[in-house]
């Protein structure tokens, strides 16, 4: 009778361009998160303390794990994320920092048409959820720009102006600016409930991503 188990497991960097890897890692079948997260930290490079070991469900975190969670809490049908968060180390610069790590939702909004009430529009959750590591004092632009970083790799920016606009300033002419403008070219990766290894699968760049809002001025 084996001993051990193998838990699938998705690992993000903080390098928001890097593509996430899945691991298949090898415990103790009546083993911990604890070490669950030893073991991955062997494969993956990340340090043990800097892992976080989350469930996700719907493109949504669903439930963070503990270290001295026994893994039977895991399942086969979980989808088992893990996050590489920013600790601070004694003795360099970040020693002193206050870090705040904000959990991160995509959302877009689709139309969809029902029988008996037409077109009407929803709000969704999409793709993968994320982890940022930030200095409470960062400001609203630190934080937009994190975010940014994330989600640069699979989105693309809208065709430079033409002349004719470019000397027309004052004119829009319908067209969306350089940050909100932003469409997607990957497909939703997750609503299967099967993680793969690269996990924002290109599409045909018909999809389109939740717009990104200007930078939100701090209150005043």
């Amino acid at each position: 009778m084996s001993t051990t188990r193998i838990v699938p497991v998705t690992v993000f960097k903080r390098d928001g361009a890097q593509v996430p890897t899945r691991y298949g890692v090898v415990v103790p079948k009546f083993g911990t998160v604890g070490e669950l997260k030893q073991a991955l930290s062997d494969l993956c490079g990340v340090p043990k303390d800097a892992l976080v070991i989350t469930d996700v469900y719907a493109s949504k975190f669903f439930k963070e794990y503990k270290d001295k969670e026994m893994l039977d809490a895991i399942t086969e049908r979980d989808v088992i994320f893990a996050y590489e968060i920013l600790v601070p180390q004694a003795d360099t610069d970040m020693s002193t920092w206050n870090i705040a790590y904000c959990p991160v939702i995509q959302r877009r909004e689709e139309t969809v048409s029902t029988y008996y009430y037409g077109s009407t529009t929803k709000i969704s959750n999409f793709s993968s959820p994320f982890i940022l590591s930030v200095s409470t004092e960062a400001t609203y632009e630190d934080l937009y720009n994190e975010i940014l970083g994330h989600v640069r790799r699979y989105i693309r920016l809208p065709a430079p102006p033409t002349t004719q606009a470019a000397e027309e300033p004052e004119h829009n002419h319908g067209r969306k600016d350089s940050v909100s403008g932003y469409e997607s070219d990957n497909e939703d990766d997750q609503t299967s409930g099967a993680p793969q290894k690269h996990l924002h699968r290109q599409g045909d760049g018909s999809s389109s991503v939740a717009q990104l809002p200007a930078p939100p001025s701090p209150p005043g």
